[in-house]
């Protein structure tokens, strides 16, 4: 029961605040952790990881935009 009320907290009750912090984190933090990742490898970065890097901080605003959303209007709570 404990992990049913734990996975629902998160996709229900605090569904906004979790889309907050994914959000913050492809604006924030991605592109330098996969940088630290791609060098950690030896993998050279290429045009192909910029724009991973672009698609993350749309992501990243596209979530924050939906936790904005479900915070105003109130949805999922």
């Amino acid at each position: 029961m404990q992990g049913y009320k734990a996975c629902n907290d998160v996709l229900v009750h605090n569904f906004a605040k979790f889309l907050e912090q994914e959000g913050h984190y492809y604006l924030e933090q991605y592109a330098d952790l996969r940088r630290e990742s791609c060098a950690y490898s030896g993998q050279p970065l290429t045009r192909k990881h910029r724009e991973e890097f672009v698609a993350a901080e749309h992501l990243g605003t596209l979530l924050l935009k939906a936790a904005e959303l479900i915070k105003q209007n109130n949805i999922l709570n």
